[in-house]
């Protein structure tokens, strides 16, 4: 709606029919609210908000900040946009981001507010905050190393756990090529292939260097990741340190393959070798010896 007499200026009216949030005040009481206000407040008629103290709206903790806001908008100043707890009528928590400015009504200055409701995204950043810290603490409590890589291979993410496993901290390794760690190349790009092909490996055998120059021997367990047009966007998954779990394995067959006092292949793999030979038909010679 427009006034002739404002030079095509809209007239106050304009205000009842915005979808946000609008209330003026003088002094501490609420004098005006428009319909989008009153019905976020949960107000059963306009005099459940106009007329009353701006202070049974706004939680205890925040009523300070607010009402230091307003007082700067009295003296002419323009307030930002900031972040308040407040309550409905019938007590319902909300989180609104509230601006605010000096008006003159009828000889008299007010402060006008605008407001909008933002407790649904204060809820969903809570929430994400309680995700980012239940992820994080999953983390610092892990013993195998959580990582995730980029379609470049440069470390991304990396937990803590990794100190103990390679002695370099997550801000050493973070930012890194992940081959950098690889002793031989050539594992590495097998991952990839694997990883790339399968979309997933599990428990994929591999080795690193530690940060003191030892290598070990580690299980890989991992996910290509993807972007949203379908395309390889990184890796990301779990490897852990097995290195004790190799040594007892070639101990083992160690064990099985030699005889113990003389340190050569026992009678088990000598026929075995012989089988692979007689099955490639290569020349051969057998000389048996008693040593008793």
């Amino acid at each position: 709606m427009t006034d002739p007499d404002q030079a095509g200026r809209p007239s106050a009216e304009w205000i009842d029919q915005l979808p946000a949030c609008v209330a003026m005040l003088v002094g501490d009481t609420v004098r005006y609210a428009n319909p989008a206000a009153l019905r976020l407040l949960r107000a059963r008629q306009p005099s459940d908000v106009i007329g009353r103290e701006v202070d049974v709206f706004i939680h205890p903790l925040d009523l300070h900040r607010a009402l230091a806001r307003l007082r700067h908008a009295e003296g002419g100043g323009i307030n930002p946009v900031t972040e308040i707890r407040a309550y409905t009528c019938d007590g319902q928590p909300l989180m609104l981001a509230m601006s605010s400015a000096i008006v003159v009504v009828d000889d008299e200055r007010a402060v006008l507010a605008s407001f909008l409701d933002m407790t649904e995204r204060a809820a969903m950043e809570q929430r994400l905050r309680q995700t980012d810290e239940d992820f994080q603490r999953m983390m610092n409590t892990m013993q195998d190393v959580f990582y995730r890589t980029d379609a470049q291979g440069i470390t991304r993410y990396v937990c803590p756990a990794v100190k103990n496993v390679l002695g370099y901290t997550a801000e050493e390794i973070i930012g890194l090529p992940a081959a950098a760690f690889y002793p031989d190349l050539s594992e590495r790009d097998a991952l990839v292939a694997e990883i790339r092909k399968h979309g997933a490996v599990h428990d994929f055998p591999g080795r690193m260097r530690r940060k003191d120059g030892v290598i070990i021997d580690i299980s890989i367990s991992t996910q290509a990741l993807r972007d949203e047009q379908g395309e390889y966007a990184g890796v990301e998954g779990i490897w852990r340190d097995i290195s004790e779990r190799k040594a007892l394995e070639r101990r083992l067959e160690h064990l099985a393959t030699f005889d113990s006092l003389t340190g050569i292949h026992n009678r088990s793999s000598i026929l075995g070798i012989l089988e692979r030979l007689l099955r490639r038909r290569a020349p051969l010679s057998v000389l048996l010896l008693d040593l008793d």
